[in-house]
């Protein structure tokens, strides 16, 4: 009994210390960002990153995955590298999605996360995708903030609704005209057949 106490410290002990060294990279990777050094605060990401899946498993759903691969989503966003930055959210908000109870889907990076992919569908010219993202942000804000529709976080996912709303509608309307000169040019090369097919009877 003492033996299987002494081990279960140890690795209590361990994983412990190997936690201090990933929350350690974290805190490094946040001051590097703010310091505009995004390529490198992706190498303090990833540090953690690789540490929390040694603790906790590579296939095992945990909140503290998840925090690092938004972390690391956003890092590579703002770099402008959206594949990336999209696999590595998906991948969060599938974790966030096991992990958190059905009715309690107001994680702030979940949040987050899902807004950001609107941004980045929005950036790639992709408005119906984007209008998706921030209408599921929008309701998990919602139901943060209740019937406070007046939360600034509210009225942030609203705003970027509205700009998707209005994106789908410039590519419907641009589809629009170009179905009808398509359809002009068609017409107009029909008469121009027919025109040419009467001036050859006529001679």
């Amino acid at each position: 009994l003492n033996l299987h106490i002494e081990m279960r410290d140890k690795i209590h002990g361990k994983k412990k210390l190997l936690l201090e060294y990933a929350h350690y990279h974290i805190e490094l990777g946040h001051a590097l960002v703010k310091a505009e050094r995004l390529e490198d605060s992706i190498l303090e990401y990833t540090k953690a990153l690789h540490i929390m899946r040694q603790i906790y498993g590579k296939d095992k759903p945990q909140l503290h995955v998840a925090e690092c691969l938004g972390y690391l989503a956003t890092s590579y966003k703002d770099l402008y590298l959206f594949t990336k930055s999209i696999e590595l959210a998906k991948e969060a908000l599938d974790i966030y999605e096991l992990v958190l109870e059905h009715d309690s889907k107001d994680h702030p990076t979940l949040i987050s996360l899902t807004s950001m992919l609107g941004d980045i569908n929005l950036e790639l010219g992709k408005p119906r995708t984007a209008l998706k993202q921030y209408q599921k942000a929008l309701q998990y804000y919602m139901n943060m903030h209740g019937d406070n529709s007046f939360a600034p976080d509210v009225e942030k996912a609203m705003r970027k609704l509205v700009k998707a709303k209005e994106a789908v509608e410039k590519v419907r309307e641009a589809k629009r005209v170009a179905a009808e000169e398509r359809a002009n040019k068609k017409k107009e090369k029909s008469k121009t057949i027919d025109e040419m097919n009467g001036q050859k009877t006529e001679a």
